[in-house]
């Protein structure tokens, strides 16, 4: 018999205006990739139709999540990237060099899960210090949907997570970044002692599309 009611975790304590503090979260990264989240999916699909009130948006939710990002650090700096963007972090794979293709911004191609992606260098385009984050023990690749009409990947030095930042927790961009890289964030968010430039979405799929196509 399938269940009448389900808990909306993702909801309270996942990344869907919740509070960021599910521990699935450390290793699955967003609700979406989660076995819980995918089982209630295929129990709403099943269930039969009933009533139910208007739609609406409780707002308590929206004041204490004002914007979620995945939280990287590359070239130095820790970056959010915009969690709905995100479909995936893998583990650190090879990199294949593209014949006449490696430039400013391709990095090359990788394997992910068995399908082949494009794989940009984020420190290049976003004219960050230092080359691309070698492999290590934290280095993680992160794939981002629909850049150019196909999903792109990219290395980074570390992934933190998801995090939901509060209106308070916003500040201003400051006035020294690389040009490219000040056009795409449109906040700093405060995490605990940590600072992270966040991302805006649709300026950031722009920018790749650019620098893929370049």
């Amino acid at each position: 018999m399938i269940a009448q009611s389900i808990t909306h975790c993702w909801r309270k304590i996942g990344v869907y205006a919740g509070d960021h503090s599910c521990a699935r979260l450390r290793e699955v990264v967003h609700c979406r990739n989660c076995d819980v989240f995918a089982a209630a999916a295929r129990s709403m699909l099943l269930r039969d139709v009933e009533q139910v009130d208007a739609v609406g948006t409780d707002t308590a939710e929206v004041i204490a999540t004002a914007r979620s990002a995945l939280l990287v650090r590359i070239g130095g700096i820790g970056l959010g990237l915009p969690a709905t963007r995100v479909v995936e972090i893998a583990a650190d794979a090879p990199l294949r060099r593209v014949p006449h293709r490696n430039g400013r911004a391709i990095a090359g191609l990788i394997n992910v899960r068995g399908h082949i992606h494009l794989a940009l260098a984020l420190t290049r385009i976003f004219g960050l210090a230092g080359n691309e984050p070698d492999a290590n023990t934290h280095a993680r690749i992160v794939l981002l949907d629909a850049i150019a009409g196909a999903p792109v990947a990219f290395r980074v030095e570390r992934v933190i997570g998801v995090h939901g930042f509060a209106q308070t927790d916003l500040g201003p961009v400051p006035e020294t970044l690389p040009p490219l890289l000040a056009e795409m964030a449109n906040a700093v968010g405060n995490a605990g002692e940590e600072h992270y430039l966040l991302l805006d979405d649709a300026k950031l799929s722009r920018a790749l599309g650019e620098a893929i196509n370049a």
